[in-house]
């Protein structure tokens, strides 16, 4: 969009006298300073810097087991290497470490025997850029139980993933890739239900 900013200026005015082909020349100088000035130390509005702040955030979860059977599980995953996999004698449901530049959105609630979870971020950080810029190693990794019958739902944006389902009571399993590379291994037991959607990344399906 930048590009063909400019590059309509220039028709506009570039042509058209020397001032024209002055300011054609500097407009382009004063869009690019601007955007470094945002993204790298600009003085932004208070109720803006406080919505993207890019400092590293790492929080554990985690949900118990208690007398669940079922769940339902939507795991956001934006652009973090994840990994999930089985839990091994734990008394929990679910065990997370995240990972974030923003907010941890993490919702659970249970009615009878059946539990609904949601996890992901919000406020991801100042910007796409400047939050891979300025990231390290940190992965996600998250367990879930293999006692409890589980309708999944991944969201797993450009983020790559290692998804070992393989010990998982799983029921459903709805997965919307992105740009990453996914490797995905699946329960032996036939009778799931799942819809893939591997988006332009690549996938390793076991």
């Amino acid at each position: 969009p930048l590009l063909l900013i400019l590059m309509g200026l220039d028709l506009l005015f570039g042509r058209r006298s020397a001032i024209g082909g002055i300011l054609g020349a500097l407009i382009p100088l004063l869009l690019i300073a601007g955007v470094f000035w945002l993204v790298f130390g600009g003085r932004l509005p208070g109720w803006v810097a406080d919505s993207q702040d890019p400092r590293l955030t790492v929080e554990t979860v985690e949900v118990p087991l208690g007398d669940l059977t079922e769940a339902r599980v939507h795991l956001d995953l934006g652009s973090w290497r994840t990994h999930i996999s089985g839990l091994q004698g734990s008394d929990n449901l679910l065990e997370g470490t995240i990972a974030t530049y923003g907010v941890l959105d993490f919702q659970s609630s249970q009615q009878g025997s059946r539990a609904e979870l949601t996890l992901g971020t919000r406020n991801p950080g100042r910007s796409d850029l400047l939050t891979w810029a300025v990231r390290g190693e940190e992965d996600w990794r998250i367990g879930l139980s293999p006692a409890v019958a589980l309708d999944m739902e991944l969201d797993c944006g450009s983020g790559a993933g290692e998804y070992d389902l393989s010990d998982l009571k799983l029921r459903t399993l709805v997965l919307d890739g992105g740009s990453g590379s996914l490797y995905l291994l699946l329960p032996a037991e036939r009778g799931m239900e799942i819809a893939l959607d591997v988006g332009s990344g690549s996938m390793d399906l076991y």
